[in-house]
C-alpha cells in the first residue's frame, strides 16, 4: 500500500510522497514544491540506482528535466521581483511506476523592481503610471448678460473655473491642483426691439409781462425737454437731465394800458416830537420868556493872563 502527505502554507506548497513495498529499504520518496526563499525544488530518493528514472522541475518557463538513479535533487531560484510564479514537478521510475507530480504558485516574492516609466516626472514611476496629466476640469458659467443701449451692443460675461492636474510624488499619482478663475467679456449686436428709447417728456409754460416803455406785452414761452437715457446698472431707461429753452414774443398794447403816472404813496409820519412854541398872555402880547439867571460875582473866574479882579 502507499500513502501521500501534502503540506501547504502561504507563499509555499510542498508535497511529500512516500511509497513502500515491504521494508523501509524499498521505500520510494518524492518531495517537491516552492518557497520565496528556497525556490522551486524536487527531492526524490530510494529509486532503483541502476535504472534511468525520470524527473522534471519547472518554474514559469524554466524547466529542468533528465534521468537519475537512486535519487535526485533539483532547485530553481524564485525571482524576487514582487510577482507570482508558477511551479510544477514530476518524477517516475524507469518502468513508469512510482509516478508522482504536483504544481502550484508561489509569491509575490520580494519588492517590485524600480522602473522609471515616466522620465519627465520626478521620482521613479512604476509600470502603468500615466505620464501625461488628465485634461483640466473646466466649468464655465455665464454670469451676466447686459444690454448697452448707448452703444447698441449686448455684453456677455463668462466666468471660467479651470482646475489643472499636478503630479504628486508622494503617491505617484495625478491630483487636482489649484483652481484658476478667469473672466471674459464678449459682445454682440443688440437684437431689434431690445433697445427702444421712450419718447422725450416735454413740458410747456407761459408767462406774460407788460412793457410800458415799448407799449408791448411780452410773452415768454418756456419749453422743458427731459430725454431718457439707458442705465447699464439697472438695464432700464431712466430720465436724464432736463433741458429748458425760452422763446419771447411781443404784442402791441394800447397806450391806455400803461398809465402815465402811478399814484404816489402817502408820506409817512415823522416820529420826532413837535417843536415848542411861546404863547402870549392876556397882559402882554409879547411872548413870555423865562427870567434871567442871576449872576454871582464870586463865581466869576479871572481871564487867562489877567492880574486884576475878575470884573
Amino acid at each position: 500500500m502507499f500513502s501521500i502527505f501534502r503540506l501547504s502554507a502561504a507563499l509555499a506548497l510542498v508535497t511529500v510522497t512516500v511509497v513502500g513495498l515491504g521494508g523501509p529499504a524499498e521505500a520510494h520518496t518524492a518531495l517537491g514544491g516552492a518557497t520565496c526563499s528556497d525556490g522551486a525544488f524536487l527531492d526524490a530518493t530510494s529509486y532503483d540506482g541502476v535504472s534511468d528514472n525520470i524527473y522534471s522541475l519547472t518554474l514559469d518557463q524554466d524547466t529542468r528535466a533528465g534521468t537519475f538513479g537512486a535519487s535526485v535533487h533539483q532547485m530553481i531560484p524564485v525571482p524576487q521581483d514582487g510577482a507570482v510564479h508558477t511551479w510544477a514537478y514530476a518524477v517516475e521510475a524507469a518502468d513508469g511506476g512510482y509516478h508522482f507530480a504536483d504544481s502550484g504558485q508561489v509569491g509575490p516574492c520580494g519588492p517590485p523592481p524600480v522602473v522609471d516609466t515616466c522620465p519627465g516626472l520626478p521620482g521613479d514611476q512604476p509600470a502603468g503610471t500615466m505620464c501625461t496629466p488628465p485634461a483640466d476640469d473646466v466649468v464655465a458659467t455665464v454670469a451676466a448678460t447686459q444690454l448697452d443701449c448707448n452703444t447698441l451692443v449686448q455684453l456677455i460675461t463668462t466666468i471660467t473655473t479651470r482646475t489643472p492636474f499636478t503630479f504628486d510624488q508622494g503617491t505617484q499619482t495625478w491630483v487636482r491642483g489649484t483652481p484658476v478663475v478667469t473672466q471674459a467679456v464678449s459682445s454682440q449686436p443688440v437684437l431689434a426691439g431690445l433697445c427702444v428709447r421712450p419718447p422725450d417728456e416735454v413740458a410747456v409754460s407761459r408767462a406774460t409781462a407788460l412793457d410800458c416803455a415799448t407799449s408791448a406785452q411780452l410773452t415768454t414761452t418756456t419749453t422743458t425737454t427731459t430725454p431718457f437715457v439707458y442705465d447699464r446698472a439697472t438695464q432700464t431707461w431712466v430720465r436724464g437731465t432736463p433741458v429748458a429753452t425760452d422763446v419771447v414774443t411781443s404784442q402791441p398794447v394800447p397806450a391806455s394800458s400803461c398809465p402815465s403816472r402811478l399814484p404816489s404813496s402817502p408820506r409817512p409820519r415823522s416820529s420826532r416830537p413837535a417843536p415848542r412854541r411861546w404863547t402870549a398872555t392876556a397882559a402882554s402880547s409879547s411872548p413870555r420868556r423865562p427870567p434871567p439867571r442871576p449872576r454871582s460875582c464870586s463865581t466869576r473866574r479871572p481871564r487867562p493872563g489877567s492880574t486884576g479882579p475878575p470884573w
